[in-house]
């Protein structure tokens, strides 16, 4: 299947002996699964593409170990659209010189002052 589309109607056929319920799971990495009745929908995570273990389980809802797993592979082909990047916005830079004069500058007064006490004795 293409990437950025959703595979619809997907049935599975099962034999139920014992005339129960049953329940239906599907899972697998880069997908989301909706299960409707006896069938479901795949629809691969927004721009992923690539190849995908698929679990679909069906289990009795009376007796939930009573159940049963088949796999397959999904390949997500590529659209041939990449996604665009979003703008990176930087902070604007800050021409200060922030705290280092600062200290400099008290390190100046103090000697300053150092320096006028020793004149006045």
């Amino acid at each position: 299947m293409k990437e950025n589309t959703t595979a619809e109607g997907l049935t599975v056929m099962y034999n139920e002996v014992k005339g129960t319920a049953n329940g239906m799971m599907v899972s697998g990495e880069n997908i989301t699964a909706e299960v409707t009745g006896e069938s479901f929908s795949i629809t691969p995570d927004a721009d992923w593409h690539g190849t995908t273990e698929v679990t679909v389980t069906v289990h009795d809802m009376a007796y939930p170990s009573d159940q049963a797993s088949s796999s397959f592979m999904l390949t997500v082909s590529s659209d041939g659209e990449e996604p665009l990047a979003p703008p990176v916005v930087e902070p604007p830079k800050k021409e200060s010189s922030g705290g280092s004069m600062g200290i400099l500058s008290l390190i100046l007064l103090g000697a300053l002052g150092a320096n006028r006490r020793r004149k006045l004795h």
